[in-house]
């Protein structure tokens, strides 16, 4: 998955569809460069890239979300007894949705993708808890002045934020969460998790 894949697939969420600007300004530059040659959608094995005769070749191939919670707070994975759907931001940006009403997205990115597919799954009719151990929702973009309206746009979607909670636990028909500060547990029910945690390189 490259640049391309990547931005037309984000421009489609809530709130980002000026993203595309991104890929537009960046291919319009690359293209303009008289010692870069683009080669779009050209799959390379290791043969190839030995065979084109550089000196130094950078990889870059993107990443896939974690389905096991493994992130900032969560260094193992996440206990599960049962069979609770557990979804990506990859499975929600390719369509796949939660087969049951009620979804507990745990974010542990704080950057804009937990708040971003909240709004989205709320907007679908989905009852929706938002769960980060954070202070805020989307806590990163302090960073880049958008976390006033990310807030905004969460809580007028209908979406419920738990703030400074963790999940600790999935099982049959709910979760388990955790305060972030006393450790003090409660059961919410779920019908499905969305996991915003950590990625994993795409480097087979």
């Amino acid at each position: 998955e490259g640049l391309p894949a990547r931005v037309e697939t984000l421009e489609r969420l809530p709130g980002l569809a000026a993203w595309v600007r991104v890929l537009d300004h960046r291919e319009q530059q690359i293209r303009g460069l008289k010692n870069v040659e683009v080669a779009m959608e050209s799959p390379m094995e290791v043969d190839d890239i030995i065979g084109s005769g550089f000196e130094h070749v950078v990889v870059a191939t993107g990443a896939r979300w974690r389905a096991d919670g493994i992130g900032r707070w969560h260094l193992t994975p996440v206990p599960t007894v049962g069979s609770l759907p557990v979804l990506t931001p990859d499975d929600l940006m390719s369509g796949e949705r939660p087969s049951g009403p009620r979804v507990v997205v745990f974010d542990d990115d704080h950057y804009y993708m937990g708040g971003v597919l909240s709004e989205l799954l709320a907007a679908e009719g989905y009852d929706v808890q938002l769960v980060t151990p954070a202070a805020q929702v989307s806590s990163w973009t302090n960073n880049t002045l958008e976390i006033i309206r990310i807030q905004e746009r969460v809580l007028n979607a209908g979406v419920q934020v738990r703030t400074a909670r963790t999940l600790t636990a999935m099982g049959d028909g709910e979760v388990t969460l955790a305060c972030a500060y006393t450790g003090r547990e409660e059961a919410v029910p779920a019908d499905a998790v969305v996991m915003v945690t950590a990625r994993l390189p795409r480097d087979e």
